[in-house]
């Protein structure tokens, strides 16, 4: 039997032969088969039905019709091109397989991770278990305790200076041992850091107290009353005498008396001269111009023929001295003034060429830098700063 005219067959690209109203074409249908949805279109004109099986187009219509009665197949909304499920109008991806129909792939899901979640407020808000030996509190405290301590174990030294007399250098232990103390109090534990200013702290503070007691007690006192009115006499008599007066006490080297005993010889030789008679006062200047005229006369006779041992050497003091003698007092002071003369002479031609500081200056700057950085002092100043580093960056804990 030929199709009826408001029925049409739509084929669907699995293979399905399906029928529909006339009236559906142009819009779209889902294939019972496959799933895929379709747009219905006006089929070619119709070729006749097979003659031994007239009602078989109707009853395939019929059985269409009914299915997509059941089924719902036609509607107007907009379905997914690849997985078929219904879209929101205007949609352009398909919320259940991620299509886009702009032709864009579509990023696939992140899968769901079943690795256990990890509050991290929670976390956070968990203390961790504290380093006791790592700093606790602040870097400036402990800076400030670190220069303090020093400060205190410096005035500690000085004081004990000042009331000795005497160079107890040893003390300068103490600066370091404070301001690693102090720095590790401060900050509350032990650092690398710690440790390092605190030896820069040891450094500045222990200079600076050696430089104070160097200035107030090492260095010479030239306004102390009896050195003033010492300057008036001769200071080679000054000296001759202070030397006699210290071997008197004792002292077989000068050089190796302290500084009380030097002081107490100078004070009893400005007693002896303020009571001396002019006439020994002029013996003594004489003895002086001798033995450094003698002194003189051993050099100019050494460097014409130099003594090779001892013999030839009280030799050439005996002749020296011999020749000394022999002259007036008069003629040994005017030699004396001549030779004094020639020095100054060549002192200012020196001083002149020399482009740097002059001699008293730099003999003066080498011995206030000899008193500070002596070897021994220098050395206690090396461990002191040691100590407080190891004492700050937790080398030495108790």
């Amino acid at each position: 039997m030929p199709e009826s005219a408001d029925k049409i067959s739509v084929l669907c690209g699995c293979g399905k032969k399906l029928k529909a109203p006339a009236t559906a074409v142009g819009r779209k249908a889902k294939c019972p088969a496959c799933g895929n949805v379709l747009t219905i279109e006006a089929p070619p004109p119709p070729e006749p039905e097979p003659e031994d099986d007239p009602l078989g187009a109707l009853y395939d219509l019929a059985e269409s019709e009914k299915q997509a009665a059941e089924s719902n197949q036609i509607d107007d909304s907009p379905h997914c091109p690849k997985c078929g499920q219904a879209m929101t109008p205007g949609a352009v991806i398909c919320v259940a397989c991620g299509h886009d129909l702009r032709g864009k792939a579509a990023k696939p899901s992140k899968p769901v991770s079943t690795k256990p979640v990890i509050d991290l407020s929670k976390a956070k808000s968990e203390k961790k278990p504290k380093d006791k030996m790592a700093p606790q509190g602040k870097f400036m405290v402990g800076l400030g305790l670190s220069a303090a301590f020093a400060a205190a174990a410096g005035i500690i030294w000085y004081l004990v200076t000042w009331q000795t007399g005497r160079d107890f250098y040893l003390l300068s232990v103490l600066i370091g041992v404070g301001a690693g103390a102090g720095m590790q109090i401060g900050q509350k534990g032990y650092s690398n850091l710690g440790g390092v200013v605190a030896a820069l702290v040891t450094l500045l503070v222990g200079l600076g107290i050696r430089v104070a007691i160097v200035l107030a007690f090492l260095a010479p006192e030239e306004s102390s009353a009896h050195e003033k009115a010492l300057e008036k006499y001769d200071s080679r008599v000054v000296e001759m005498m202070v030397e006699e007066n210290l071997k008197a006490a004792g002292v077989s080297d000068p050089e190796e008396a302290t500084e009380k005993q030097d002081e107490r010889a100078r004070k009893q030789v400005l007693a002896k001269l303020k009571t001396m008679p002019p006439q020994e006062y002029q013996k003594q200047v004489d003895k002086a111009d001798i033995e450094e005229l003698t002194l003189y006369e051993e050099e100019k006779l050494a460097k014409a023929k130099p003594a090779e041992n001892e013999t030839q050497e009280k030799q050439l003091h005996a002749t020296a001295l011999a020749k000394v003698t022999a002259k007036t007092a008069a003629q040994r002071q005017a030699e004396l003034k001549k030779i004094h003369a020639t020095e100054e002479e060549e002192a200012k031609k020196a001083n002149e060429s020399d482009e740097g500081p002059s001699a008293t200056v730099t003999i003066g700057i080498g011995f206030i830098l000899f008193l500070i950085f002596g070897v021994r002092p220098l050395i206690l100043i090396i461990i002191s700063m040691g100590l407080a580093y190891k004492t700050a960056s937790g080398s030495i804990s108790g």
